[in-house]
């Protein structure tokens, strides 16, 4: 344990240097230094990468590895601009943006626990929040990271915003005492405003369980493929809890909206996150006896491929430092780590098939997990030929 500690301390202290390396040097050749923490993102990405190609290659001369660290991080910063560039040139309103609303709360209305109140937001809506705590750093930043993943693969996510909460408002509502706020970190309220940032999720009209368990109204066609969905994606960011679904009215049926993602990640803990293997042990869902055929997880597959995890590692790393302990190093390696699981996920879909955790899958089913398996097992290898 030492060791790896040792190991990690000399990772974040190379990290840090080329994140300096680019604010020195990136202005020389026309191209505008990212923010400090974008700065370490890709800083950590290059290094991962040299990594990466060392125990690929068992032999990398320290020349070529600083300058495949250059050319890595070179690239990175020229797809930012490109990224940039077309963000500029859409026409407003037009695309979907990884952007999170910042919201005043109005109101205090409701206590639901020491962490979690309902308050009215400036755009007259009701939200749950949930504050940052000291022992749980990277909680929110779990909730927003997840969150953002699942609504970037199709999943009917409940809007979230950044709400900021005066101080007068939360001395009045008690939550300096009840909430230990005290105990915070000195950056929880905003020097310059004097707020508190928090993490609120919009609350709306839900649908009333029957005692059969299911909604008055009918179900959407659409409900079984959503919860699928939200399966596989359990799997690949290892969610430790499954969420009890809510459905609200979509013309006339029910449909299941998502918002539960802090037991994400193996519960938020981000280093045993990091040490995960494809053996790791999900929870069950109701749903394992429905599935009967590999493409019903397949299709969900394809989607978590195609999530822009750059993107996403760039909205989290603008969050409040303190929401995941102030270590964008950290943040990183957790994005190479969903990447890393995202090219495993057929082998983890294999793993639980062999262990038997789809009872009415057929053979024949089974075996196209296994030739998808294989197939991406392929595409890995041809890739390592390429590098090399």
């Amino acid at each position: 344990m030492r060791g790896n500690r040792i190991k990690f301390e000399l990772y974040e202290q190379e990290t840090s240097d080329w994140a300096d390396w680019i604010k020195s040097n990136l202005p020389f050749v026309g191209i505008d230094a990212p923010s400090e923490e974008v700065c370490l993102l890709i800083a950590a990405k290059s290094v991962g990468l040299a990594q990466q190609v060392l125990r690929i290659s068992k032999h990398l001369p320290a020349s070529l590895r600083t300058t495949l660290i250059e050319a890595a991080i070179l690239h990175q910063c020229w797809k930012r601009q490109v990224e940039l560039h077309k963000r500029k040139s859409r026409i407003v309103g037009s695309a979907h943006q990884l952007v999170i609303p910042h919201l005043d709360a109005v109101a205090i209305l409701h206590r639901h626990s020491s962490v979690a109140y309902t308050v009215e937001a400036s755009d007259s809506h009701r939200y749950l929040v949930t504050f940052p705590l000291r022992g749980n750093e990277t909680t929110l930043a779990t909730q927003v990271l997840c969150g953002q993943v699942a609504r970037e693969i199709g999943l009917p996510i409940r809007p979230s915003s950044l709400i900021f909460l005066g101080k007068r408002i939360a001395l009045n509502a008690g939550i300096r005492s009840d909430c230990h706020i005290s105990c915070l970190s000195k950056e929880t309220f905003c020097p310059l405003a004097d707020r508190l940032c928090c993490l609120g999720s919009r609350e709306c009209e839900v649908l009333e369980i029957k005692e059969s368990g299911r909604p008055d109204l009918p179900l959407s066609p659409k409900t079984f493929h959503h919860m699928v969905g939200r399966m596989v994606f359990d799997y690949w960011v290892l969610n430790s809890v499954s969420e009890v679904p809510t459905f609200r009215n979509v013309s006339g049926r029910a449909e299941p909206i998502f918002g539960e993602f802090s037991h994400c990640l193996m519960g938020g803990d981000w280093p045993d996150f990091l040490r995960a293997t494809i053996r790791e042990q999900v929870p069950r869902s109701e749903l394992v006896s429905r599935i009967r055929s590999y493409q019903q997880l397949e299709a969900w597959i394809r989607r978590i491929e195609d999530v822009n995890l750059d993107s996403v590692a760039e909205l989290v790393v603008k969050l409040p430092s303190y929401w995941y302990g102030g270590r964008p190093t950290l943040l990183s390696s957790v994005i190479a780590k969903l990447g890393e699981r995202r090219r495993d996920l057929r082998g983890v879909i294999h793993h639980l098939v062999r262990k038997g955790h789809f009872p009415n899958l057929s053979k024949a089913a089974q075996w196209e997990g296994v030739l998808a398996a294989q197939t991406s097992v392929l595409g890995e290898i041809r890739n390592v030929r390429k590098l090399r």
